[in-house]
């Protein structure tokens, strides 16, 4: 039986009334917990500003990291456009760039355009722009330091029109700068490095003292080796100071093997061989056996000259050992007029490095030889270049023939011309020793 229409209605109506009950109630513990959680909330941030104060700091803080990387991303894009207006040579644009008012740091800016004015040798400008990036609170980082020195010293030792005084005075500015107590940036090897081929390039020890001296610089064998050479050179060219660099040079060898035994430093072949040089240069031979025993540890050759006086040496081989060590062996031989010497210590390098040798071993070993009259040896020595496939050079063939400007050997030009590549008729006299053929 079929209940009425209306009652049909009624009772649909009853079913969506409590529906919408069970919806109001849903709705109304929500609101309740959004509220209450709106409350905690309200609750902890009061607690907090209770804690860190009124100003309400901690809170605004969290604004500025996105404040920073909008600056750091400014920063890059200045960076990279006045990079491409100094590849365009457009300095000036780059220079107004930099002007412009902006929170962003400039330093990497500055730098692009100090390197552009250094490589066009233009140092008093990027002094001037050095000098207006520091007044302009752009504090120089340690690439500023490196692209100074590089480009200053490259200058240096250019052919081009500058004045050496002024780069001097510029380059220990930079030192002064670098080195200064306030400094927040500490020279680095790169820095330590330039700066001790500039100090070899003027000859100046007393710059390269303080830099040695100095707290904050860090050696290494590199380093170590270009100040090496420096004193070498002053003791060459200025005979009445040999005393004075000997004792420079002994004191920074007991300095790097000190550091060596608490390994906190390597010693590389170029740093032995250096100091050997400058032993060599002494008026007394029981320097230059010091020098050879130094270089022949190295390969555990015996040492055949007695060293009596106490020197620091190395606890048997640090390094690896090339060429470089045979040549200075055979220029303090070469020295010490030792023939059977340095014919046996080339035998014995040839077990202990790649063999063969650069062409200036084969050079110094000639060099003996001429000085010795040892004719026979210099056309033995040319032939073993020929067999080890190391072909002579002008200079090769020069020292060659040096013994034949004496009427005794002259007979044997011909036989060494003979070995001679095309590039020998630039060396004028060597060709006016080979009689003409008719």
């Amino acid at each position: 039986m079929q209940l009425p229409i209306f009652l049909r209605y009624s009772r649909n109506l009853a079913g969506i009334v409590s529906k919408l009950g069970r919806v109001q109630t849903f709705h109304t513990a929500l609101v309740t917990q959004v509220s209450n959680a709106r409350k905690l909330a309200r609750k902890r941030k009061e607690k907090l500003i209770s804690e860190q104060g009124s100003d309400k700091q901690p809170i605004r803080r969290s604004k500025k990291p996105k404040d920073d990387l909008n600056l750091r991303n400014e920063s890059y894009k200045l960076a990279q456009k006045v990079a491409k207006l100094t590849k365009g040579e457009q300095p000036k644009a780059a220079l107004d760039l930099i002007l412009k008012k902006s929170l962003a740091k400039k330093t990497v800016a500055y730098n692009h355009l100090l390197e552009y004015h250094l490589r066009k040798g233009e140092y008093n400008t990027a002094w001037s722009l050095y000098n207006l990036m520091k007044k302009s609170m752009q504090a120089p980082n340690e690439f500023t330091y490196t692209i100074l020195l590089q480009g200053l010293y490259s200058l240096l030792v250019s052919d081009l029109a500058v004045s050496k005084e002024k780069l001097t005075e510029l380059i220990k500015k930079v030192y002064e700068n670098l080195y200064r107590p306030n400094s927040v940036i500490a020279p680095n090897a790169i820095h330590i490095n330039v700066l001790a081929q500039c100090c070899l390039k003027l000859k100046d020890v007393e710059l390269a003292n303080d830099i040695l001296l100095h707290p904050k610089t860090k050696l290494d064998s590199s380093i170590a080796s270009k100040f090496m050479y420096l004193y070498l050179d002053i003791a060459q060219i200025q005979p009445d100071r040999l005393e004075e660099m000997h004792k420079f040079s002994r004191d920074l060898w007991e300095f790097t093997i000190s550091k060596y035994k608490e390994n906190e430093f390597a010693i590389h072949e170029d740093l032995l061989c250096s100091y050997a040089r400058i032993l060599s240069t002494s008026k007394h031979e029981s320097h230059k056996f010091l020098a050879l025993r130094i270089l022949l540890e190295q390969v555990d050759a015996p040492v055949q000259y007695p060293v009596q006086e106490p020197h620091p040496t190395l606890p048997g081989q640090c390094c690896a050992v090339t060429s470089r060590s045979l040549i200075t062996v055979l220029f303090i031989l070469r020295q010490l007029r030792d023939l059977a010497s340095a014919d046996f210590y080339w035998a014995f390098y040839r077990s202990k490095i790649p063999w063969p040798p650069t062409i200036q071993a084969f050079h110094e070993r000639l060099r003996l030889y001429v000085e010795l009259n040892q004719m026979e040896k210099i056309m033995s020595l040319l032939r073993e270049m020929k067999e080890v496939n190391v072909l002579p050079t002008a200079q090769t063939i020069a020292i060659a023939m040096s013994l034949c400007l004496r009427h005794k050997y002259s007979k044997f030009a011909q036989d060494i011309w003979e070995l001679a590549p095309p590039n020998t008729e630039k060396v004028k006299w060597v060709k006016d020793l080979v009689p003409s053929k008719a």
